[in-house]
């Protein structure tokens, strides 16, 4: 409304320039018609943020980022593997079960009992595999996306 000479100084009947005045277009005593006049020199974009799309919202995981979610796990595993790694002495100790997994097993009636550091290797690989999606998931975060 720069050349309009009813908004001289930036002000036409007490309103400023230079701010979305839509909200008072309703209690004006004309309609927008009059804005025909005024050459347009830019359209305001509206200042709420857009809604997130499904993909660019963080996923969240107890309350956690994804990536702080797996960063957790990645430590809970890492300790596993370092201590089932000979490196702790209860890791010789005997497993609270029988045979090669927890619940029953067909090794049960054997009653031999494997030690923690046999199953040590899932822990390993535990570490390695979610050591690689913590990595992965960083990378994303690198480079823009949303996790």
């Amino acid at each position: 409304v720069s050349n309009s000479g009813l908004w001289k100084l930036g002000e036409h009947f007490g309103v400023s320039a230079g701010k979305d005045l839509t909200g008072l277009m309703s209690g004006a005593p004309h309609g927008k018609e009059v804005f025909s006049k005024v050459p347009l020199i830019g359209t305001l974009v509206s200042s709420q943020p857009k809604a997130k799309q499904w993909f660019e919202a963080p996923i969240r995981i107890f309350g956690m980022s994804l990536i702080a979610f797996t960063g957790l796990l990645l430590g809970v595993f890492f300790v596993l593997n370092f201590a089932t790694c000979f490196s702790m002495p209860w890791s010789k100790g005997s497993l609270p079960w029988k045979g090669s997994r927890p619940g029953l097993d067909p090794l049960d009636a054997s009653g031999a009992h494997m030690h923690w550091t046999q199953i040590h290797k899932y822990f390993a690989w535990g570490t390695v595999t979610i050591g690689l999606v913590h990595g992965i998931l960083g990378l994303m975060a690198v480079l823009g996306y949303h996790v």
